[in-house]
């Protein structure tokens, strides 16, 4: 029984950890995992978030999850328990860090955090689970055009993979023109 107890304890330190993200509790099964995905600003549900924010930055944004590894479903918290989630190596450009919560109506409430190593490790409770962001205070006008000068926008929209396509195209058609030579060629030698 003791091994099985030590294994138990080894998965639920791997369970409660997802690269730089861990979620902490006293009575947290092992058998509980912490999913997280981050969403980058490319993704549609960036800027519905960041749009419910009252002046705040969106610095991170992710969809936090607890799944029950025998089952296979999402994990729901007992009634009044909450979990300490910590992120570190968070880099955020903003003053007075929070946390942005979407419930499950869709509205955002806002959670406080405590933040160390200069913004670097942000950690919150937590009892729902769903997209959580990490923001700041907006930056002001000024600073906003100071950033604009520094990283100017060409409005250039195009992906690196539209580039790609568009470098293969000529190489894929002289390939064609290569094969249908050889073809060509081959019929003519057997006549």
């Amino acid at each position: 029984m003791k091994k099985l107890a030590d294994a138990q304890n080894a998965a639920g330190e791997v369970n409660h950890k997802d690269g730089n993200i861990t979620v902490a509790a006293k009575d947290l099964p092992w058998n509980v995992r912490i999913v997280i995905i981050p969403i980058s600003k490319t993704d549609p549900r960036w800027p519905k978030f960041a749009g419910k924010l009252n002046n705040k930055d969106l610095y991170a944004l992710y969809d936090i999850k607890l799944i029950d590894t025998l089952t296979g479903k999402e994990y729901e918290l007992p009634v009044g328990k909450t979990v300490t989630i910590t992120i570190s190596n968070l880099t955020v450009g903003g003053k007075n860090s929070v946390i942005a919560h979407q419930k499950a109506d869709g509205s955002i409430e806002y959670i406080t955090a405590t933040i160390k190593g200069s913004e670097s490790t942000v950690s919150f409770k937590a009892s729902k689970f769903s997209l959580y962001g990490v923001a700041a205070d907006a930056k002001s006008k000024q600073e906003k055009e100071k950033l604009a000068l520094i990283l100017p926008n060409t409005g250039d929209s195009s992906t690196m993979a539209q580039w790609l396509l568009l470098a293969c195209m000529p190489l894929a058609l002289l390939g064609s023109m290569v094969i249908s030579d050889q073809k060509r060629k081959r019929l003519q030698s057997r006549s």
